[in-house]
């Protein structure tokens, strides 16, 4: 068989005409592995900021958490990028996916550069407005202004590799942001400490390897996408983009939603004690490992649905959301099971004989282990509904699950009906409940199989 040029090769890396689990694993595993890599450098970078003491610790907390809530803001162009791709990319449709990716390029450009120059001279206020105080601002500000900087770049990355995952190739990502960690890991003592002749610069020094870090990831991503010939030019068309910003402002909607009520649920939180927020930290980090997991289904059931919907075989998209579900399921029986039973050992590992963090954290497992059964359907179905470019479901559940339910009950189940941290437990876990629940009316409803992608 002649050599094809990239032109001539088909758009998706999966065989569609296996519509099987095999296929689900294929895209998702790299995408577990990646949140992984991710969670594993935001603990080593804890750990080397964490040598230069508590102010830089509690600086880069305060400007993480506002950095998390922009990185949220890149569902704005992710989730179009996925529909309109994906579609095309199941329709080896490549004129059409080349101008999908143009949009999604030029609106993460527009955002980043937009966000930038309203955060980074605004970087001090900002802090102040997290409930930092003087001290912890004056060492955070440049970090965080850093991180306003590359914002643009932050967002061009994410696009670039959604388009990936988009055709199914989540491998590429994985090794292209391997990479990037692994720049990050050496220069960030080497920036932080002044090692081997660098400058000392702190908390800054962080930042500028998180820069680099991003850059690479760029470079790398738009290369790889130029020589498969997905990155072209094309003139801007108003009614394109009002689409691409009707799929991701309610994409947005529920990207925001998750860190920002996560904030007040730390202070409802503290107020039932410093020990209850250090137990609720500690929870947060150990729940999140199924969401390593789900991640990689959630993402694998978006691209595939995109995908098959673009060769207009509903029901093969269906299956995927059937297989994706139950096999997320059998997968969080196993860990709901661990999360309860070693419940006590999982805490003190991150807090040694603090033996009422321990209690408290205990508590939080083991009434949210039930309940995080329902993550993988709620996830999945979600999933589906983002892949057809339908995400007004999801951002109502979002909406409807954490402002609605979860912060309403959580305070008056710990305050006014007087149940403490328990009943901040309880109001998450009838916040998942809901959420599940608004998302599976909405896939029921097959409205999805349509998609909005012409």
């Amino acid at each position: 068989m002649p050599h094809l040029r990239s032109r001539d090769k088909p758009l998706s890396v999966v065989n569609l005409k296996d519509a099987g689990l095999g296929t689900i694993i294929f895209v998702a595993w790299p995408v577990a592995l990646s949140t992984l890599l991710t969670q594993l450098m935001t603990i080593v970078d804890a750990f080397w900021i964490g040598r230069l003491g508590v102010l830089a610790l509690a600086a880069v907390g305060v400007a993480g958490s506002v950095f998390g809530v922009l990185v949220a803001l890149s569902q704005l162009v992710n989730a179009p990028t996925m529909a309109f791709v994906a579609r095309f990319a199941g329709a080896n449709d490549r004129p059409q996916a080349q101008a999908a990716l143009f949009y999604g390029l030029l609106l993460a450009v527009s955002l980043g550069v937009v966000l930038a120059l309203v955060g980074v001279p605004s970087s001090r206020p900002i802090m102040g407005l997290f409930g930092a105080n003087p001290e912890v601002i004056q060492v955070g500000a440049p970090y965080l202004a850093v991180l306003f900087i590359i914002l643009p770049f932050v967002y061009l990355s994410a696009c670039s590799f959604t388009a990936m995952q988009a055709t199914g190739d989540t491998l590429t990502p994985l090794f292209v942001s391997a990479g990037s960690n692994v720049i990050n890991l050496v220069l960030d003592p080497l920036l932080i400490f002044g090692w081997l002749g660098f400058p000392r610069l702190g908390v800054l020094g962080a930042g500028i390897a998180t820069a680099i870090a991003t850059l690479f990831n760029v470079i790398v991503a738009i290369v790889i996408l130029s020589r498969r010939n997905l990155v072209i030019l094309v003139l801007p068309r108003l009614s394109i983009l009002l689409r691409f910003l009707k799929i991701g402002f309610f994409a947005m909607i529920q990207g925001i939603t998750r860190p920002l009520t996560g904030m007040v649920m730390f202070y409802i939180v503290g107020l039932s004690g410093v020990t209850a927020q250090a137990a609720f930290t500690v929870g947060l980090r150990i729940i999140g490992i199924p969401f390593i997991f789900l991640t990689g289904l959630t993402v694998a059931t978006q691209s595939l649905v995109g995908q098959y919907l673009g060769v207009r075989k509903s029901l093969a998209a269906s299956r995927i959301v059937r297989l994706s579900g139950l096999s997320g399921f059998l997968l969080q029986v196993i860990l709901s099971t661990l999360l309860f039973l070693a419940a006590g050992w999982l805490v003190g590992v991150f807090a040694p004989g603090q033996d009422e963090v321990i209690r408290i954290g205990s508590d939080y497992l083991q009434i949210l282990a039930p309940f995080l059964l329902l993550l993988p359907f709620s996830m999945v179905w979600a999933g589906a509904q983002y892949g057809a470019g339908r995400t007004l479901g999801p951002a109502l559940a979002a909406v409807a699950a954490n402002w609605i339910v979860k912060l309403p009950l959580a305070y008056l189940l710990s305050r006014i009906v007087g149940m403490d941290t328990t009943g901040v437990w309880l109001a998450i876990g009838a916040s998942v409940v809901v959420e599940t629940a608004v998302n599976g009316g909405f896939f029921a409803s097959g409205r999805w199989k349509r998609g909005v992608v012409s």
